[in-house]
């Protein structure tokens, strides 16, 4: 009888900074900036005038409410991952629950103690890919999951 092994399936440090939303709030300053610029040049109504200071705070608000706490949520979680300080699990998915082809709520599944959710639609620093569209969990099948909080770091699979 040989020994089965684990082979890693997803990994944190495989996963980059989900740059294209933390950017999505830049485009109204984007916009705002356009329309400062284009109002010195042309007689502007006051909706122009609102919208020309408006979408520039929404960036900033963006920035700093957005933005920066997710990158230092994101760093937060590789530096646990690169010191070892996380939990792990081991043990059969149980109670999985795919995510719905509406896709308007979290894939979930328990290994052990540790229940686990997360879907493509839902931002996070660590594993989010379900099942519609591609991921690789499945029910009963035998895990070994690296875990901070909410953020799965690494799984492994048999």
């Amino acid at each position: 009888m040989t020994p089965t092994s684990y082979q890693t399936i997803f990994e944190i440090t495989q996963k980059g900074f989900t740059w294209w939303f933390a950017f999505a709030g830049f485009i109204p300053g984007i916009v705002g900036l356009a329309l400062l610029y284009w109002r010195k040049r042309h007689e502007a109504s006051g909706r122009i005038k609102y919208l020309s200071y408006f979408f520039p705070a929404f960036t900033l608000i963006w920035l700093f409410g957005v933005t920066i706490p997710m990158w230092r949520g994101y760093e937060r979680v590789n530096a646990a991952y690169r010191s070892g300080n996380f939990s792990i699990v081991e043990g059969p998915v149980e109670d999985f629950r795919p995510m719905p082809p509406q896709g308007h709520t979290c894939e979930s599944f328990r290994v052990q103690t540790a229940t686990f959710c997360y879907g493509d639609n839902i931002i996070s620093a660590g594993f989010n890919n379900d099942t519609q569209h591609g991921g690789p969990i499945r029910a009963e099948m035998q895990v070994r999951i690296a875990y901070v909080g909410d953020n799965i770091l690494r799984i492994e699979a048999m």
